[in-house]
């Protein structure tokens, strides 16, 4: 039986962009620390742009080249759908003009959901369109309102053609709190950050990881991408020192991008065999009630089958503004 892992990937970061000196300076005058970490830029959301809109565009590009009949099935990992009970999978399998016969389903409630989800995929024979999209939204003024972004990554998962095998995953699963929305609520409650980070990441996160190299028969040294998400300053070369790392920390997004939340692996990932050669290891983690680890390794399929865009052709393509308020309103902030 041939192996199975990803076959096509691709991925969708809005065009607009701010950098984050303009939302520290319109908070300046009650909340001057923000100035600290106002490095970069961050996408946001048009007006007319969802997590579904924007799984579109990532299923685009990934799907160039590839026969839309062979796709059996097409799964949507979000937290921040736009409807509450319209399939979100269903209404991108349409505009992506899929077959009607195809499965469909929609992953949600956690920060592992694009992990969780993607190791299910990862080791069936089926080919499966596998999207995590988010555009998560902040209070104003908060840290996380600088640190946000919004974007997409989509896979096709199967056994043809494979440019990054399944080697091996392993789960952690717990009711850790790092933070949560209530459902009637509109805005995260995070809770203390050397709490996420002791308990948390250096526990959690370490021991998926440990397990799934061992099941991989692998040693950190023979990692070559280490891909942490940026929970929080620093968690990639935590982990990294505390599995014996030593090879490259994945570039986080933080700077052209900003956290995509559940997204987030899978975007760092599309980052990461965009400049991967043959035969490399990489070691994937999502975290969130819990810790997912995936291990990968490339084939030489990958050079052959990189997406239009990507995120590099992504990142270029971009639309800046200075004007915080357009970004408010566009993200149903203010209403004007």
């Amino acid at each position: 039986m041939s192996s199975s892992g990803i076959t096509s990937f691709g991925a969708y970061i809005p065009r607009l962009r701010i950098d984050r000196s303009h939302i520290a300076k319109a908070h300046a005058w009650m909340a001057p620390s923000l100035r600290g970490a106002a490095k970069g830029e961050r996408a946001f959301c048009s007006w007319d742009e969802d997590s579904i809109t924007m799984a579109v565009e990532a299923g685009r590009d990934c799907l160039t080249n590839i026969d839309l009949k062979s796709i059996g099935r097409i799964t949507l990992a979000s937290t921040t759908a736009p409807f509450a009970d319209l399939q979100g999978s269903a209404i991108a399998a349409g505009a992506l003009r899929l077959e009607q016969n195809i499965a469909s389903m929609d992953i949600a409630s956690s920060q592992r959901a694009a992990t969780s989800g993607f190791i299910q995929m990862l080791q069936s024979a089926q080919s499966t369109l596998f999207i995590a999209s988010e555009r998560p939204v902040a209070k104003p003024a908060s840290p996380q309102e600088l640190g946000f972004g919004a974007g997409a990554a989509a896979y096709v998962t199967g056994t043809e053609n494979v440019i990054a095998e399944f080697l091996a995953s392993a789960t952690v699963t717990t009711n850790f709190v790092d933070h949560f929305r209530a459902a009637e609520e509109q805005y995260n409650y995070y809770w203390e950050e050397r709490w996420i980070r002791n308990e948390g990441i250096n526990k959690l996160v370490i021991k998926a990881a440990t397990s799934a190299l061992e099941k991989a028969g692998l040693g950190a040294t023979e990692i070559n991408h280490l891909i942490v998400p940026p929970v929080q300053r620093g968690t990639a070369k935590t982990v990294a020192r505390q599995l014996g790392f030593e090879g490259n920390l994945a570039d986080d997004l933080q700077l052209g991008c900003g956290y995509t939340g559940t997204a987030h692996p899978l975007l760092m990932l599309a980052n990461v065999l965009e400049q991967a050669g043959p035969g490399e290891h990489i070691l994937l983690i999502g975290f969130g009630q819990g810790a997912d680890a995936i291990v990968l390794r490339t084939t030489e399929h990958l050079a052959s089958r990189q997406p239009a865009r990507g995120i590099k052709g992504n990142l270029a393509d971009k639309l800046e503004t200075g004007d915080y308020l357009r970004m408010l309103s566009f993200l149903s902030l203010i209403h004007i």
